[in-house]
């Protein structure tokens, strides 16, 4: 056997097949709590309704940084319903402190081929949802999904 770190959070399921989460060293900052987003999201994976999930943190101009989930469901549920669990999941859990900004149903999250999701788009599009330069797009699987993160953000009533 041979041990080496990749620092990606994951556990095996019932078939052996090992699931990665994300990153360890993905750590936001949340009123002085530090806190991994692979912690939140397996959190929020705990509700069978829920296909994936991704938490990232946004500025915010009074406690520096909040949480902002992006999800997609399995089955037609009531979005407002899975927010709410989200919500009450995520602060029963941490705490009210982690409660988050935003939370945000998508079609499907940004991947890449491989199924990487990727976090840096969406934390420039919530910073910023009407950056044009987002960075490369190159590697995404579906570049549709960038209009449908783009709109949810821009309809978010950000007073």
């Amino acid at each position: 056997k041979y041990n080496f770190k990749l620092f990606d959070i994951g556990k095996l399921d019932k078939n052996n097949n090992l699931l990665v989460f994300g990153r360890s060293d993905d750590v936001m900052n949340l009123r002085g709590h530090r806190i991994g987003s692979g912690e939140i999201e397996d959190q929020i994976l705990k509700i069978n309704t829920i296909k994936e999930v991704c938490a990232i943190s946004c500025k915010d101009e009074f406690e520096g940084e909040k949480v902002v989930i992006f999800f997609s469901k399995k089955k037609k549920s009531k979005t407002k319903d899975l927010i709410n669990e989200i919500n009450y999941k995520i602060i029963n859990y941490f705490g009210n402190w982690s409660k988050p900004k935003f939370i945000i149903e998508l079609s499907q999250l940004p991947k890449t081929r491989s199924g990487k999701i990727l976090r840096r788009i969406l934390r420039v599009l919530v910073n910023d949802p009407k950056k044009k330069n987002i960075g490369d797009v190159s590697t995404i699987y579906d570049k549709n999904i960038i209009k449908e993160i783009r709109s949810k953000i821009l309809k978010i009533n950000y007073d």
